[in-house]
């Protein structure tokens, strides 16, 4: 159940973060601990070999940052082929985890790690362990084009172990069935992801339509969804088809994901979530909005599309998520909560905005949107210029 909105910060200027303490804005004093700098050794690598560029990271739930980073070229053996990596600090030091050009763990002995800053890291858990997407080089250093350089990765306690590589037979597929275009999700605490796949025979063209789901929540990887599938929820008649995205799993073996869908009124999109085999819907275009009678229907659902966008859902299977309904009297962009198979109306351009002055209100909200397991619900919104005494320079309010 929602009680309320709370104001976090009304940003002006990015001087540090604002949250509402007894009904006044004050900033919070938030310590601050180096992970990496440009010119100091990289861990990991010759001692010459320097931190050039430190690029993107995620943190845990322990505090334990993992970051991609170039290295100086003609330091220490530095040079194009391997002046990249990724590297993991714990809170004591830092640690390299793969480095451009090394040996791959587990695959022939001519085939390398690729460039780690064009991977995609998928998540770490609170155990440190991490997962990623990554491409695969050959002896030459030229990257593997095919489905083969495609590799889902497992890192935990300095052990790279594959988990999926494009080429593999499909786990509960046809004989002879290939993985062909990965896309995973970040890993759970309990070290389990899910992803989706095209998959096909090798060296056929690629169709899109055959995609489907899988996770190794229960040990192996098994197929848990696969276009053609009924789409539960949608009207009737509608199957899944393509490439399902924005995958998110929680703790507990809950998978949140995007699809699109056939339905006998055309294509449209939506979320679902699945539990121990059964699909649900949490909402898709064209679909009534919960508690109008007005004719209101749901026009634009936040789909997770993306490389780094998931459906956010936490530990007990609710999610959250932002869209965008036309009314008899114009278009509303809002915030949901969906639990238990109900959609609960958080908030909704027009509503007055909570912890701003009187008479502002909500303009628009902007992605992500954002849940933890108690259920509070984080999201970014504008403030509608004109109210409150809202202008152009004052309007962008991170609220929960």
């Amino acid at each position: 159940m929602v009680t309320g909105i709370k104001l976090l910060a009304v940003c002006l200027t990015l001087v540090g973060v604002a949250v509402l303490l007894c009904g006044e804005i004050a900033v919070a004093d938030f310590p601050y601990r180096t992970v990496a700098l440009s010119g100091t050794q990289a861990p990991g690598c010759p001692d010459e070999a320097l931190f050039e560029v430190v690029l993107h990271g995620l943190v845990d739930d322990v505090g334990h940052v993992v970051f991609g980073a170039s290295l100086v070229i003609g330091d220490g053996g530095v040079d194009s082929g391997n002046n990249t990596g990724l590297w993991v600090e714990d809170g004591t030091g830092v640690s390299l985890v793969i480095r451009q050009g090394d040996p791959a763990p587990g695959l022939p002995s001519d085939i390398f790690f690729g460039d780690p800053l064009s991977y995609s890291i998928l998540g770490v858990n609170g155990s440190s362990q991490i997962v990623l997407a990554s491409e695969l080089q050959d002896a030459n250093r030229a990257p593997i084009q095919t489905h083969k350089g495609n590799v889902i990765w497992h890192f935990t306690g300095g052990t790279a172990e594959v988990l999926v590589r494009g080429g593999d037979q499909v786990a509960d597929g046809p004989a002879g069935w290939v993985y062909e275009q990965l896309q995973p999700a970040p890993i759970n605490n309990s070290g389990k992801i899910a992803f989706s796949s095209v998959y096909g025979l090798p060296g056929a063209p690629i169709v899109e339509d055959r995609c489907s789901l899988w996770s190794n929540r229960g040990g192996t990887f098994q197929m848990l969804l696969t276009n053609g599938d009924p789409a539960p929820g949608a009207p009737v008649g509608s199957t899944f088809r393509g490439l399902p995205g924005g995958i998110s799993m929680n703790d507990a073996g809950q998978i949140a994901f995007t699809a699109s869908v056939d339905s006998p009124a055309g294509r449209t999109v939506g979320l679902w979530t699945e539990t121990d085999g059964t699909v649900s819907c949490v909402v898709y275009q064209g679909q009534r909005v919960p508690g109008t009678s007005d004719g209101s229907v749901f026009t634009r659902v936040s789909t997770g599309w993306g490389s780094s966008a998931r459906v956010p859902i936490n530990s007990s299977g609710q999610v959250s998520f932002a869209a965008l309904y036309s009314s008899p009297t114009g278009t509303e962009d809002s915030i949901w909560l969906h639990d238990g198979g109900v959609s609960e109306l958080i908030a909704r351009t027009s509503d007055p905005a909570p912890g701003t002055p009187d008479g502002a209100l909500f303009g628009a909200f902007s992605d992500p949107v954002a849940i933890d397991d108690t259920g509070a619900i984080a999201f970014v919104g504008s403030l509608k210029t004109g109210t409150g005494g809202v202008d152009s320079a004052v309007q962008t309010s991170p609220a929960l």
